[in-house]
């Protein structure tokens, strides 16, 4: 017969106790953090029973890296030598069985225009001077095409006078051959040979002009002078010489 002691039994019963999160509220350490010079760390504070967190930036998940630290139970998160592009909205995530409940912290920022932005102004400076002075040395080098395929009004009026002295000396002289030919003069310009001949040109058209002048002065002082006329003629017959001669003077 067995008494009631002999069939005793002891049970332990574990009961977890779950609360609804309230709550999340995300931190920084310091204010006004500093460029290549501090590390801020942001802590997620939960009101309520924590199953997990998740870290977002912007809307895009965190993970660890080389420079972002999350702690192994994803309460804080540390960005080593923060920098601007560091800065944004980030947002903690807390879940449990019973809810899921979110944090938001804004991250700024304070930084100066330091040696590589100044590196960036100056060389979008040199770039615009550079595309400047391209585009002015274009607009110049048009101008002059245009202009030199339109001529230019003191070349030309250049070629018309020399066109005129060779025309006016060859008609005063007669010879065809000393004509100037339109042809030629039509491309004179301050490149060519024909506009650096002219100096050259002019001056023998003038010393043929002048040699012509003496020429005519010269027959005209024979024929007014019959002794000049007369003693130029060469006769075989001697004394017809003579008889014309003593006639011209009497």
């Amino acid at each position: 017969m067995f008494s009631p002691s002999d069939t005793q039994a002891t049970a332990t019963i574990t009961l977890k106790v779950v609360e609804n999160i309230t709550s999340v509220t995300v931190t920084q350490n310091i204010p006004n953090p500093i460029e290549y010079t501090d590390t801020v760390t942001l802590t997620c504070d939960v009101k309520g029973t924590v199953e997990s967190r998740l870290w977002f930036k912007d809307e895009r998940a965190l993970h660890s890296n080389d420079r972002i630290t999350i702690s192994q139970d994803n309460a804080t998160l540390t960005i080593i030598s923060v920098t601007r592009n560091d800065g944004g909205t980030y947002r903690c995530e807390a879940k449990n069985s019973l809810s899921s409940v979110s944090g938001s912290h804004t991250l700024s920022i304070a930084y100066s225009v330091g040696a590589q932005d100044q590196s960036a102004t100056i060389a979008a400076i040199t770039l615009g001077v550079i595309l400047f002075v391209i585009i002015i040395l274009l607009i110049a080098v048009v101008y002059r095409k245009r202009r030199h395929s339109a001529g230019d009004p003191g070349i030309s009026s250049t070629r018309n006078e020399a066109r005129t002295i060779y025309q006016n000396e060859s008609s005063h002289m007669g010879n065809q051959d000393n004509e100037v030919p339109d042809r030629p003069y039509e491309s004179i310009g301050p490149q060519s040979s024909e506009y650096s001949n002219l100096t050259v040109a002019a001056p023998n058209v003038y010393e043929n002009r002048n040699n012509v002048q003496r020429a005519k002065n010269k027959e005209l002082a024979e024929a007014s002078d019959p002794n000049a006329t007369y003693t130029t003629l060469q006769p075989h017959d001697q004394s017809l010489y003579s008889d014309l001669r003593g006639k011209m003077v009497g």
